[in-house]
């Protein structure tokens, strides 16, 4: 996943490689490191929304695949039922 990343912000001018590296270092400090690294990106990213609201839109992001497969589960196992 963090290659992904790296190819999507650093290379697009989204953040810094500095800026990149920082923000995975310190996510590494803390429970779920890539959660914290995805709103760490969304709120320094330099294209787009930026602070809080980047913050915000990179967590909800990162959460989306999960919760978009349990949606999926959920209406399958209900039809099973």
């Amino acid at each position: 996943m963090l290659p992904l990343l790296e190819r999507e912000f650093v290379a697009t001018g989204g953040v810094t490689p500095n800026e990149f590296l920082a923000g995975y270092g310190a996510a590494q400090a803390v429970p779920g490191p890539l959660f914290t690294f995805a709103a760490y990106l969304g709120a320094v990213n330099h294209t787009g929304a930026s602070g809080w609201a980047g913050a915000a839109w990179g967590l909800a992001w990162i959460f989306a695949p999960a919760l978009l497969l349990v949606l999926g589960a959920v209406s399958a196992w209900r039809v099973r039922r």
